[in-house]
């Protein structure tokens, strides 16, 4: 009887101690600056004189958050005057350049869970100035075969981040992805054709409510423009978009 307890127990101090491993190595991790290795001050994973020098989105389209050459804010960029995406504004804190683009790809591609709470951390401190008018978020949904080679949705996850930290609910079931082809490399027409296929509407009752969808990256807008066209056929009123990072097209 002794022996078994015994057994028990050790079981309980290596199980106990593969546990602690990773945590021990996510709080070093933490502890410095993913840059240049200093110590991490007030940001996140981020030392203060690194933080500053990082890619910010600004000035960039109010409405597609294209950047923009010019330094003067609240402007539209030409392609938004000539075709005005479905969506009404969009914030992306970031752009999709060095170091953020790489960064996303960790967390993405090799399915590093660290770097998905370190970005929304990033995404939240860099917040659009409307998020006090918005009543609900949405984030972009993934199909259930991408859900399950990668084991998490990163707009869902920046999503309820979102929510948490400023107290804005999650409107659930307003979006449906069935299987689609990957957006990476696709053209803006070419995206458009393929979410028709993928992107379906919710039967959810929306009327007059401002929302809010989240997703990681904005590349053309795409993806952004045929979500805000359905949320707008249950009857939400204003959308708006909050990425993480936008692409920086030339």
């Amino acid at each position: 009887m002794n022996s078994l307890v015994n057994q028990w127990l050790q079981t309980i101090r290596l199980s106990t101690k593969r546990l602690q491993q990773p945590i021990a190595r996510m709080l070093l991790a933490q502890a410095h600056c993913a840059c240049c290795g200093d110590s991490s001050g007030q940001h996140p994973f981020l030392c203060d004189a690194c933080f500053p020098h990082l890619p910010i989105n600004h000035p960039a389209c109010v409405q597609c958050a294209e950047p923009l050459v010019s330094l003067q804010s609240g402007l539209r960029c030409g392609r938004c005057q000539r075709r005005p995406p479905a969506f009404d504004y969009s914030h992306c804190s970031w752009q999709f350049t060095s170091p953020v683009d790489h960064w996303i790809r960790l967390c993405k591609d090799r399915h590093d869970t660290l770097w998905l709470r370190r970005l929304a951390h990033l995404m939240n401190s860099h917040p659009p100035a409307q998020l006090a008018q918005v009543d609900g978020l949405v984030f972009i949904p993934s199909s259930r075969q991408h859900l399950w080679q990668r084991g998490f949705n990163m707009a869902e996850y920046l999503a309820q981040h979102v929510s948490r930290t400023w107290g804005i609910p999650i409107r659930k079931q307003t979006l449906y992805k069935q299987h689609s082809n990957d957006q990476r490399g696709l053209s803006a027409q070419q995206r458009r054709l393929n979410l028709r296929h993928s992107l379906h509407s919710g039967q959810q009752s929306l009327h007059g409510q401002h929302l809010l969808l989240i997703d990681d990256v904005m590349t053309t807008g795409a993806t952004m423009s045929v979500a805000a066209e359905h949320l707008k056929q249950q009857g939400a009123r204003i959308v708006g978009c909050w990425c993480l990072a936008r692409t920086v097209l030339r």
